[in-house]
């Protein structure tokens, strides 16, 4: 095509919006190393700057994605979220990792979140976060157990029913399970909670196969699962799975 004299070559709109992805991910690349290397060097604390999660000070970690800090992690469920653990509403974070979305639950619903978080190392720096925002900080109770379908001592490991059975924990309104493909055992140790209490749930999963297991055993105990939450196409996150979106389950709607 010419204009103004000159020839313009036109891409079709397939290859013209690979380019531009390709120029976004070059400058993405490109200005999350600055950052890496400024504002956000490992062991720095920094408030993050959006999203439900916003002003909660968190120790800067050099594997955990630019997107943490930023507060677009997972974006997409943030209006899930607001939906799922309302004001009032007692909330279970299974896969604390670092405390970050047990205090955000706690300052959306006005009440103790409940963490839970099997590694030490995780453990340890959850603890230093929570000390970094006073009072927020003082509404979430970490335990230090891996979360199943068994109860036992060493290793610590223990399932929500029988957490609840010794009155260690109340009864949850939401729970949010993201353990590393461990989800189902999670679901299995809490067959009575769920089918008792029927709390919302989100529940990350990381591959189909088990995205359908959880899919199916929910709809058993007589949920209504909504269709698995996909990562947003636009500023996408690299989570580095095959696999990785939510599952969303309300329990009475």
């Amino acid at each position: 095509m010419i204009e103004g004299g000159e020839r313009v070559v036109e891409l079709p709109m397939s290859r013209a919006r690979r380019l531009s992805d390709t120029v976004d991910d070059s400058l993405k690349r490109v200005a999350g190393r600055a950052l890496r290397t400024t504002v956000y060097r490992p062991g720095k604390v920094r408030p993050v700057l959006f999203g439900n999660g916003s002003r909660i000070r968190l120790t800067v970690e050099s594997r955990a994605p630019l997107h943490k800090y930023l507060g677009t992690a997972e974006w997409e469920l943030g209006k899930y979220m607001r939906q799922l653990a309302p004001p009032g509403a007692r909330c279970f974070d299974v896969g604390g990792y670092d405390g970050h979305i047990a205090m955000t639950l706690a300052r959306m619903t006005g009440e103790t979140a409940y963490c839970f978080e099997p590694n030490a190392s995780a453990s340890a720096n959850i603890k230093r976060n929570l000390a970094l925002n006073g009072e927020l900080g003082k509404k979430v109770r970490l335990f230090q157990t891996y979360i199943a379908d068994i109860s036992q001592d060493d290793p610590p490991i223990d399932s929500l029913d029988g957490l609840i059975a010794r009155g260690d924990v109340p009864e949850p309104d939401f729970v949010k399970i993201d353990v590393e493909c461990a989800e189902m055992l999670v679901l299995a140790g809490a067959r009575q909670l769920l089918r008792e209490r029927r709390p919302n749930l989100l529940i990350e999963v990381h591959s189909r196969e088990l995205s359908m297991e959880c899919l199916l055993y929910l709809e058993d105990l007589g949920y209504n699962p909504e269709p698995t939450v996909p990562q947003r196409k636009r500023f996408r996150e690299n989570r580095g799975d095959d696999l990785n979106e939510c599952i969303v389950a309300f329990g009475e709607r």
